[in-house]
């Protein structure tokens, strides 16, 4: 086998394994680095010279700095500033990251290209459809939004490994500490973390100071901003006599409603919707409306123009406006959208 693909490097353990696991299988590996940020992880920069020393392959830059800060950091600000919780990873992975790989693949006449991500391509009714990976650390959340022309062309070599096993073959092939690690959910934060993002990024209503209250109206002390918050948070609300969960954010008062009841929602309104398959309204679906939460089962309804309905078969807890709220068909991803608000 000699065919070429166009391998994204990101210099975690994820992607570079999938450079090596190409390699042993024979393909021509054109690995690419996307540089999306001014500082690099030490750590990955280290990663990816140990693997150019031990391949021989150059693992070649793109500059998408101001692209990112455009298509995935404005945006995410430009969604904390109005009260909701957005997931730039799904955003980047549509407008960014999986683009520019295969507009630098085209621009080399490469005809394939592979990521990191724990995830599977399978072939049903004469379509390419994206379908969760073997691994707990399954990602076919974050990648829901890819149009069917990337996934017929897309490859990902982690689709039936575990992350240990990852780990392990960076060890073998690297040497040394070179699996350990795990890289950041949400990249552009930096070792500082999000409250040093916010408190250096976003201006307004969102961030300021305001007051935390019951769902009775009781003042229970003060929150840092509501932009620290999500719907659905217990932990880190910094409250005696709990549990407490945040019921609801109110940005032009500045009020964090809470609440010793978690709040039980029964329809989830989605906008933006990507749908890889049309839903039947007739089939029950499953839905996931968190990366690491679990999927529960619902039927969907189209309630308007660009709106669709999620009927949760049961109550649930609360989703929050801003996160995606992905559909599967058993293991097949049918499509999503980013949720609008929710119903009790």
């Amino acid at each position: 086998m000699s065919e070429s693909v166009l391998v994204g490097v990101s210099g975690g353990v994820d992607s570079i394994c999938s450079c090596l696991k190409l390699r042993d299988l024979g393909y021509q590996v054109a690995p690419v680095f996307l540089k999306m940020k001014d500082q690099a992880d030490e750590r990955d920069v280290q990663r990816i010279a140990r693997f150019e020393e031990v391949t021989g392959l150059t693992v070649e830059t793109v500059d998408c700095r101001e692209l990112f800060r455009q298509r995935v950091i404005e945006p995410f600000l430009q969604e904390l500033t109005a009260g909701r919780t957005p997931n730039p990873c799904v955003i980047c992975n549509q407008f960014l990251k999986v683009r520019l790989l295969f507009e630098e693949a085209d621009r080399r006449q490469i005809g394939a290209v592979a990521t990191g991500h724990y995830a599977k391509i399978l072939q049903k009714d004469g379509l390419c459809r994206l379908a969760r990976g073997a691994s707990a650390k399954d990602q076919s959340y974050m990648l829901y939004r890819l149009p069917q022309a990337y996934l017929e062309r897309l490859i990902f070599p982690l689709e039936n490994s575990e992350k240990e096993q990852v780990r392990h073959l960076a060890r073998e092939a690297l040497g040394g500490s070179f699996g350990d690690g795990d890289s950041q959910d949400i990249c552009f934060l930096g070792s500082l973390g999000l409250d040093a993002f916010l408190a250096s990024h976003v201006t307004g209503e969102a961030i300021q100071s305001g007051q935390m209250v019951s769902d009775s109206g009781q003042v229970l002390g003060r929150h840092r901003g509501l932009a620290h918050y999500t719907v659905g948070q217990r932990k880190g609300l910094g409250l005696g006599g709990g549990p407490w969960y945040v019921t609801e954010k109110r940005l032009d008062e500045r009020l964090l409603i809470l609440s010793h009841v978690e709040r039980r929602e029964r329809s989830i309104i989605l906008k933006e919707p990507v749908w890889h398959v049309l839903p039947d309204e007739t089939q029950g679906y499953l839905v996931q409306t968190r990366y690491r939460s679990q999927p529960k089962p619902c039927r969907l309804r189209q309630t308007g123009e660009g709106l669709w309905t999620v009927l949760l078969d049961a109550p649930s807890g609360a989703s929050a406006p801003g996160q995606s709220a992905v559909v599967y068909d058993g293991e097949l991803v049918v499509g999503g959208g980013i949720i609008d608000r929710t119903t009790e």
